[in-house]
């Protein structure tokens, strides 16, 4: 995940990351509870394959497994001394399989989508007192930290070595830490200053909403469940309303149904994080895009008193 993506146009590339994700888990909880090394192997196989079709390389696959390779032949001589020899060829051919299916994940799929499906599956615990923005910005960090690290330890290791010195490892681990320690107040400075403490995608109270609303979250009067959080800009005068109730009630002239062709139109707001979304991108799921808020899925019952509909 450090930089690791390489660019293309694959149907790896293009997948969605939850895609590739659920993929990847249930293809490793079969290959974990697998004893079988011919269906291992054929995984491996499998996964080689697709290193090769998907433009990534052997080259890659091989960078992507050199760094268990040790823990490979320490797993073998162990389980070889207190267990038997093919113990340790299914522990280990497990393991590089895993990795290797890992690496076609993390070659093709961006750190960012990565972050947005992190951001977008901790969504609905919100109301559990998750924070998905500041889960997704501390994974951002530690992602991009640890080449930080690395690079301050070899730093440390060619300053002595510069000097004829032997290094020792309280010698590079106490300046690396200091090093570390400034860097971290440098960048919580700069989150501060740049307000990222909180998700800039909840910043703010957005458009008006009109109406007898109850609360912040677009909840109104007629529709007040823990999952009435969205509010719909009518085509007649631009203004958001909770319900068709509502607009009815204050807004003194008759509704006007969004046109098909028009349905592109960000006409959608969120009461959670505040987005404006498209309506038919609205139309198409029962959760907010942009947060992971859950919408009233009961909504579309009535989705003929806003938009047009093919029928």
């Amino acid at each position: 995940m450090i930089s690791l993506y390489a660019a293309g146009t694959s149907f790896l590339h293009r997948a969605p990351a939850v895609a590739k994700f659920l993929v990847l888990f249930v293809v490793l909880a079969l290959v974990f509870l697998q004893e079988n090394l011919y269906v291992i192997g054929a995984v491996a196989a499998i996964a080689l394959v697709l290193f090769g079709i998907s433009g990534l390389g052997l080259r890659r696959a091989f960078r992507a497994i050199r760094p268990v390779l040790p823990v490979v032949v320490l797993i073998l001589v162990v389980q070889g001394i207190f267990y038997s020899f093919e113990r340790g060829t299914v522990l280990s051919s497990r393991l590089l399989t895993a990795v290797l299916l890992a690496g076609l994940l993390t070659y093709s799929t961006r750190t960012t989508e990565i972050l947005d499906l992190v951001y977008r599956t901790l969504g609905p615990f919100r109301r559990l007192g998750a924070n998905p923005w500041q889960a997704s910005l501390a994974l951002s960090l530690t992602i991009t930290s640890i080449p930080v690290v690395s690079a301050s330890v070899r730093a440390s290791r060619e300053a002595y070595l510069a000097r004829g010195e032997k290094a020792s490892i309280p010698g590079v681990v106490v300046p690396v830490a200091v090093r570390l320690i400034r860097s971290s107040e440098a960048i919580g400075d700069a989150i501060s200053a740049r307000g990222l403490e909180e998700d800039p995608r909840t910043v703010g109270n957005g458009p008006a909403v009109l109406g007898p609303v109850v609360d912040d979250e677009t909840r109104c009067i007629h529709y007040h469940s823990d999952v009435d959080v969205v509010a719909i800009k009518f085509k007649c005068c631009g203004d958001y309303y909770p319900c068709h109730a509502c607009h009815e009630e204050t807004a003194g002239h008759p509704i006007e149904l969004w046109p098909t062709a028009e349905q592109g139109t960000p006409g959608i707001l969120c009461g959670v994080c505040k987005s404006e979304l498209p309506i038919d991108e609205y139309m198409r799921g029962d959760e907010c895009p942009r947060c992971g808020a859950l919408f009233n899925p009961g909504c579309r019952l009535h989705s003929h008193l806003y938009f047009q509909t093919a029928s």
